[in-house]
């Protein structure tokens, strides 16, 4: 495996950063390009459980090695990635041949609502051939943006002016633009409101989520769409948008 990370940053021509072990990644907030080399899928398991608590980017592009020929199986390993998040990725294992590899990704074109399934990029091949580099770029497609009408759920509640909700459907300002939203993504839109506790958000002094972002937290919801402000805790546990709503005072 040392031999494949010294191949690839050689190969790469550029600055890397080289980890290995538990240690405090001081540059993970600016680190939006991974390479991982794992031995198995366990492996690679305990490198992203790790990654997610020190908060890298789940949302940037990741090339995922595994290396042992008994326990890479694909659909395990595009599984795991998904429950950490991870949709920007090339997943590599050993082919029948040693001396290939087998890339694969999932969420590529069409999406199944309710199974994550592997999707081998046979174009793979022509992206590490030099003299086709720029198929490489195809590696990648911007993803989740057409939904094919799979439900997303989202944790809310109803907060006057900004979010009515009646008979399940959401309406003000963050209403509307939920809809919106929804629409944009051909996606089924599901409603439910906090589970644990009232209100927006919370990080409770045992350490435990209340609110709506509870509901996020705990993988009950894909988003939370409420009107909160944003504070150090909620900002240092969850990705928040930036302020999407305006007013205008005028002098009398």
């Amino acid at each position: 495996m040392l031999c494949g990370i010294d191949f690839f940053s050689k190969a790469y021509g550029k600055s890397v950063i080289v980890g290995y072990g538990a240690f405090y990644p001081q540059f993970s907030v600016n680190t939006h390009q991974y390479v991982l080399f794992g031995t198995d899928i366990q492996n690679i398991g305990l490198m992203l459980e790790w990654m997610q608590k020190h908060q890298f980017d789940n949302t940037g592009k990741y090339v995922v090695v595994c290396v042992s020929k008994e326990h890479c199986d694909e659909s395990e390993g595009v599984e795991m990635l998904w429950n950490y998040k991870i949709i920007n990725v090339v997943f590599l294992k050993t082919g029948i041949i040693a001396t290939e590899s087998m890339a694969y990704t999932y969420f590529d074109k069409r999406y199944d609502c309710e199974e994550v399934r592997p999707v081998k990029l046979d174009n793979w091949f022509s992206c590490i051939d030099i003299d086709h580099r720029k198929n490489c770029l195809e590696m990648f497609p911007l993803k989740l943006r057409q939904l094919q009408s799979c439900p997303i759920i989202v944790s809310t509640f109803a907060q006057t002016p900004y979010m009515m909700i009646n008979n399940g459907v959401p309406s003000g300002t963050d209403g509307d633009l939920l809809r919106l939203i929804a629409e944009k993504l051909n996606a089924s839109l599901q409603l439910m409101t906090p589970q644990r506790g009232i209100g927006w958000g919370k990080l409770e002094e045992d350490g435990t989520w209340s609110g709506s972002l509870a509901d996020v937290y705990y993988d009950l919801a894909n988003f939370s769409m409420t009107s909160a402000s944003i504070t150090l805790s909620r900002f240092s546990h969850f990705h928040m948008s930036v302020d999407y709503n305006t007013c205008f005072l005028l002098k009398p």
